[in-house]
């Protein structure tokens, strides 16, 4: 289960204790994820239970703790959990499917979960002169199993011409080129 909540600005903040229970009556702390003090900022936060079991029902809730020992609880959610995932561990690039093409093409990736809830996903196209043709995706993204199509546009949305194209899935420390054939 991954959790997240955001601060519009911190006074004094320790930090949050995340609690858990299957009841109200049964939370107790399974994690603590420490606070910026005092910041005009805002910031997200993030704590992943590694320990809930698949399809089961738990409440959760914080306990953001002062420097000085002063507290405050959030409000309580409950999340009931799906089957459990196995966690991606393998970044992966395939082969584009057709290759070579001429109206459309299916690039499918494998992002691994890397700890941080969302990193960076960048596609581009590059054609053989290194120059960038059209950029398929630049957001922020989770682990998992996906798939882009391009359909030959450059980022003007006109027809590219026919020849060799790279394209780039770059993902937080990873990184992979492959090469795809564009036909009319």
């Amino acid at each position: 289960v991954l959790l997240q909540w955001t601060t519009v600005s911190e006074s004094n903040n320790y930090g949050f204790e995340i609690q858990r229970g299957q009841t109200e009556a049964t939370l107790a702390t399974i994690g603590f994820t420490e606070g910026h003090g005092t910041s005009a900022n805002m910031h997200l936060y993030s704590f992943t239970d590694e320990t809930a079991a698949a399809n089961t029902t738990y409440c959760y809730r914080l306990r953001q703790i002062d420097f000085d020992g002063s507290f405050e609880y959030s409000n309580i959610l409950r999340i009931t959990t799906g089957e459990r995932r196995t966690r991606l561990t393998e970044f992966a690039l395939h082969q584009n499917y057709t290759n070579p093409f001429n109206t459309s093409t299916t690039i499918k990736y494998s992002l691994p979960d890397i700890g941080t809830p969302q990193a960076l996903l960048r596609i581009d196209i590059y054609n053989i002169l290194g120059e960038t043709v059209r950029t398929l995706k630049n957001e922020p993204s989770c682990g998992g199993n996906f798939q882009v199509h391009w359909n030959g546009e450059n980022n003007a949305g006109q027809l590219v011409n026919s020849g060799i194209y790279m394209i780039s899935v770059a993902y937080g420390q990873y990184s992979q080129v492959r090469k795809l054939v564009f036909v009319k």
